[in-house]
């Protein structure tokens, strides 16, 4: 039997601007899961680590990058876990200068093409390695060449592909990578763990990113210990994420004003949260999410809100529809419309509703 640690997926020097001030740190994370895989694959003696796709954000890393990854590769070598390394779709091997048309690692193996499977040697081990994506060299020929040789040992794909058009589905239709007869598939280009399976029987996994990039990768991060060449193939998930992001809902039913909202946010409070909270609830007070924001800074490591709150029904509204300003009559507009568009359509009147009100200067229960 053979231990394959796989991930890919981890986008190494992504500037991830999105993060804000957090965005150094962040970038920091991604290194820190990089180790992680490094350390899992040392501590659990892994003969393969297969890194399936992305492993850059780019097809040019910096020069430090590269350096930082071939160390620890090297290192990892020598503990007896070989790298293999498969272009992805940001660090392509169809552009001209990229790091992967180079030797930058001379101790890992590098699926450039796959017209033919590469042959390894792990220890007392035969692996043949096959290679699939779509932003490698031979990537048009590539599908015939993940068919399973004759060859004595264990036959072992990598695969970077686009998900398909349903959340969480795979462009790795269960049919097709039982053609292939290779004893474990290791997929990437996926957001989330999802394993390969016909009947039951596992045939490879998508792998996940290790660390979250956006909030469509919340939750605990991951990569997969699979245990190949038994009587049937044995999966382990094994955390490698230093924060998870975290999504939750705050009900801030009756507040009445920016304090008591920023009173219920404090409560959850948390230097090391990576946080996308949402707000729901019917307030008494249109709500400033920026300077909620502003405000809590400090408080979590990253904090972001979605304002669903309701207004539109409250007491201070139907208070502010009996006046004749202007707000009155935004107010007595939106409450018309709202009575007048399907369900769904609701809640983009009671934003509107809110935001034009801010904008007037309405804050805290009515002050302007």
């Amino acid at each position: 039997m053979i231990r394959i640690l796989h991930s890919g997926d981890l986008h190494l020097e992504a500037p991830l601007a999105e993060w804000g001030a957090s965005a150094a740190a962040r970038r920091e994370d991604f290194w820190a899961a990089f180790e992680t895989l490094l350390a899992l694959a040392a501590r659990h003696r892994a003969h393969l680590l297969l890194l399936a796709g992305n492993l850059f954000h780019s097809p040019r890393p910096t020069a430090a990058a590269v350096e930082r990854v071939r160390t620890g590769l090297d290192a990892l070598r020598e503990q007896g876990t070989h790298a293999v390394l498969l272009p992805g779709s940001h660090d392509s091997l169809l552009v001209g200068d990229s790091v992967y048309r180079g030797e930058a690692f001379p101790g890992s193996t590098v699926l450039r093409s796959a017209p033919q499977p590469v042959p390894l040697q792990v220890g007392e081990h035969r692996v043949w390695l096959y290679g699939r994506s779509r932003f490698g060299l031979g990537s048009g020929a590539a599908e015939g060449g993940l068919n399973r040789s004759d060859a004595e040992g264990f036959h072992i794909g990598l695969v970077h592909e686009p998900e398909g058009s349903a959340p969480g589905s795979s462009v790795l239709p269960a049919s097709e990578i039982r053609r292939w007869g290779l004893d474990y598939v290791a997929g990437g280009y996926a957001r989330r763990m999802q394993e390969l399976q016909d009947d039951g029987e596992i045939l490879g996994c998508l792998a996940g990113s290790p660390e979250g990039r956006d909030f469509r990768e919340s939750g605990v991060r991951c990569a997969v210990l699979a245990t190949v060449g038994g009587p049937a193939t044995g999966i382990e998930t094994l955390t490698t994420c230093r924060r998870q992001l975290t999504e939750r809902h705050l009900d801030l039913n009756g507040c009445d004003s920016q304090a008591d909202a920023l009173e219920k946010i404090f409560a959850l409070a948390d230097g090391e949260l990576l946080l996308r909270l949402t707000l729901t609830g019917q307030v008494e007070t249109p709500l400033d999410c920026g300077a909620l924001t502003m405000a809590a800074a400090g408080k979590f490591h990253y904090l972001q809100l979605q304002d669903q709150t309701e207004f539109v029904g409250g007491r201070l509204a139907h208070r502010l529809a009996a006046g004749n300003d202007f707000q009155g009559l935004l107010v007595r507009r939106a409450q018309e419309l709202w009575k007048r568009v399907e369900v769904k359509q609701r809640p983009v009147v009671d934003a509107a509703l809110r935001e034009l009100l801010l904008r007037t200067g309405l804050r805290n229960g009515g002050e302007s």
